[in-house]
């Protein structure tokens, strides 16, 4: 079972982080970010932010809910899929977006300016859909 209140904190913090990237992208095009490493590097930081609480949430309810433990942090969402918490596209797609989060915190690659637009355009719901199925698990 979640802790409720530990739920509640990371939830809301990951509501929050949504909206601080659908107000970066209402106000950021693909040329803006590639003319200046500012921006996409507040970019960077906004997507990291947001993919570490997912990945602290998915982590907790994993744990929680003894679901198994997953050889890297962002399997554990297809561990949340199995338990029949969120849908497994959505698990994918997490999973995907959680790889991604480690290019942007150990710089594996370089980061481009359309790659970033790129999960700019699909996180903030993807992260919104996790976020509500997280949220759910509050009513139980």
């Amino acid at each position: 079972m979640v802790d409720p209140i530990r739920l509640t904190t990371l939830v809301d913090r990951l509501n929050q982080y949504i909206a601080d990237l659908k107000s970066f992208r209402e106000s950021h095009s693909v040329e803006r970010l590639a003319e200046s490493r500012e921006r996409a590097a507040l970019l960077e930081r906004y997507l990291h932010r947001a993919l570490e609480c997912s990945l602290d949430i998915v982590t907790h309810v994993v744990v929680s809910n003894a679901l198994g433990a997953a050889n890297t942090r962002a399997g554990n969402f297809r561990k949340m899929a199995a338990g029949g918490l969120i849908a497994e596209d959505l698990a994918d797609r997490l999973s995907r977006l959680g790889r991604y989060r480690n290019l942007i915190v150990h710089e594996y690659a370089e980061l481009k300016p359309e790659d970033l637009a790129e999960h700019l355009q699909t996180a903030p719901e993807l992260l919104g859909r996790f976020a509500e199925a997280a949220a759910r698990l509050l009513d139980n």
